[in-house]
């Protein structure tokens, strides 16, 4: 849903967004920085290449998604310079499904 950036705002608030992680399941939160990198010919990595990129990493253990998206922006920008900060957290559910906040 977006929002604003945490800690950015004393007083900003931020709405519950409930939702179910099945067995196996992925849920993947991402800065801006991460879709907003610019290619050395100036493309923007964009959300539908995330997508497209960590869908084809499903199988694949977590933190070997992690390192092969972060080896993937290296190379679309060219460099180890960025113009913004890059976060990602990865929640994986490997037991049973849960609600969130249960």
């Amino acid at each position: 849903n977006g929002g604003y950036p945490v800690g950015m705002l004393g007083q900003a608030s931020y709405a519950n967004v409930p939702f179910r992680l099945g067995r196996g399941e992925r849920l993947v939160l991402y800065s801006d920085g991460i879709t907003d990198c610019r290619g050395s010919g100036g493309e923007r990595f964009g959300e539908p290449r995330l997508a497209n990129h960590l869908g084809q990493l499903h199988a694949r253990p977590m933190q070997d998604a992690i390192d092969t998206l972060h080896d993937t922006l290296l190379r679309w920008r060219g460099d180890d310079a960025t113009e913004d900060d890059i976060s990602l957290l990865a929640i994986e559910r490997l037991g049973a499904a849960c609600a969130a906040g249960s």
